[in-house]
């Protein structure tokens, strides 16, 4: 993982990869520390999502463990949404792992900042994660609420849901998420499948 002070095993890697692109909605659980940099899934609060005012969404079953894991699927936005990041700064969690068709991003709380504003903060990160989806747009994204049933025959996936980036595209994420740094001091890192598996 670009993450480094937390490792994700290759079995929870390969896990995750097919919560992205084998599952038709997000998963979520929980993480465990395990041998002081490893984490891992803990299995009993792997959860599935639904669909909420047309947007995918998953909600976490059992007790906290400060670190968070969600996946976006496949046909889903390829990078964590305003509501994601400031989740970390509203109920301080150490750190989340979210799991998308580009990749891996992992945000953390080091300073363990804690907002009163929610509305404000998610405004201003929804300006600069909408820099990445609008790239997402030109790379072909169409939102399946967009698209025709004869739209989902052949080859969709590859038309619509690029999975691979150009290094110009990964330093765009990079900015982006540097910039959330700088007003949120959340640490944000992005880690594409390539460097993963």
């Amino acid at each position: 993982m670009c993450e480094e002070e937390y490792i994700l095993s290759k079995d929870t890697l390969n896990t995750i990869y097919e919560h992205v692109f084998d599952a038709g909605s997000e998963l979520c659980s929980y993480l465990e520390l395990k041998s002081g940099k490893e984490l891992k899934i803990i299995v009993d609060t792997l959860t599935q999502g639904d669909i909420q005012n047309n947007r995918k969404t998953c909600k976490n079953i059992g007790k906290s463990s400060g670190f968070l894991y969600h996946s976006h699927p496949f046909s889903s936005r390829s990078y964590p949404s305003a509501e994601d990041i400031v989740k970390v700064l509203k109920y301080n969690f150490k750190v989340s792992v979210i799991a998308t068709r580009w990749g891996i991003y992992t945000i953390k709380n080091p300073i363990k900042k804690q907002i009163d504003d929610e509305d404000y903060y998610l405004s201003r990160i929804l300006k600069m994660v909408d820099v990445i989806g609008r790239m997402e747009n030109k790379k072909g994204f169409v939102s399946e609420k967009y698209l025709k049933p004869e739209d989902f025959k052949g080859d969709f996936h590859s038309k619509y849901y690029v999975k691979t980036l150009t290094d110009n595209e990964i330093k765009i994420i990079r900015d982006e998420l540097e910039n959330i740094y700088r007003f949120t001091r959340l640490k944000l890192t992005f880690c594409p499948w390539s460097y993963l598996l």
